[in-house]
């Protein structure tokens, strides 16, 4: 979460896929005190399973690799089947990050797969263990934002990387996929990351209390600002940390967030009341 006037924090609601009924991170709290990693043993609702063959597995059926991409023929990749079981197929011609699924198909490139951000709006993820399985460049000139190993799907026990992204609409394009928004959020309780996103609509001071910072547009997140026993959640701009230049002019000021070990993102906020 983050902090400003009090104890300010952001949420984070990551997208679904078509394969199961459980829901992603909502309510829970990006980067702050006390609040626990919205990513991480979270689940996607799925991996969008169109076009993979449904039929009982073959010979082949489990003993492909689909992080090493081991185990398949030529012009093949190991992706996801029947009953999470690996199995070979096509392979496709999307990039990591890029919109999917067409002919309602995974036509993702081999080691990633097409999951579901939101109805009818589908992102490659690469495949993953751990975040060495993540080979994405630091993306908005910030060493550390790169592709974590922090999205479990439904259904299954394999993991998928977020999409670092660039999150401030002042330091250029977001370089995320057209229709998906960069968001920030807390992996653990003192680092940040980023990941391409379905966000909302609220611009500066709107209202997020329900689905955090998927209530608010790109380039914002959702601030919480805690009075007492009250908290009250509003969308602001993400601005790089110390740049009060990205945030509106009329006395804004870019604040950090608490609980952050040198964040490299903090939240616009007019002067003294967030």
């Amino acid at each position: 979460m983050l902090a400003a006037a009090g104890c300010a924090q952001p949420g984070h609601n990551s997208g679904g896929g078509g394969g199961g009924p459980d829901g992603g991170g909502g309510g829970n709290m990006d980067f702050g005190p006390g609040g626990p990693p919205d990513l991480s043993m979270v689940d996607l609702y799925g991996v969008d399973f169109s076009g993979v063959d449904f039929s009982i597995p073959g010979a082949d059926a489990g003993l492909c690799d689909v992080v090493a991409q081991s185990g398949c023929g030529a012009n093949e990749k190991c992706t996801l089947g029947a009953m999470d079981v690996n199995t070979c197929s096509s392979d496709g011609d999307k990039a990591p990050g890029a919109i999917c699924g067409a002919a309602s198909s995974d036509d993702c490139l081999k080691g990633s797969l097409c999951t579901q951000e939101a109805t009818g709006l589908d992102q490659c993820r690469p495949f993953c263990n751990a975040d060495t399985d993540c080979k994405q460049a630091a993306q908005g000139g910030v060493a550390t934002n790169v592709g974590h190993c922090l999205v479990t799907l439904s259904m299954s026990t394999a993991k998928v990387c977020t999409i670092a992204c660039q999150p401030v609409t002042k330091a250029g394009a977001s370089g995320c996929a057209t229709g998906l928004g960069c968001e920030v959020f807390g992996d653990t309780a003192t680092t940040q990351a980023t990941d391409c996103a379905k966000l909302g609509a609220g611009g500066d001071g709107a209202d997020c209390t329900t689905n955090k910072t998927a209530d608010c547009a790109p380039g914002s997140v959702c601030v919480g600002v805690t009075s007492g026993a009250t908290t009250l959640y509003h969308c602001r701009l993400v601005c790089r940390s110390n740049t009060a230049s990205d945030c509106p002019a009329g006395g804004y000021q870019c604040l950090a967030p608490t609980g952050v070990t040198t964040p490299a993102w903090g939240f616009c906020c007019p002067s003294g009341n967030c």
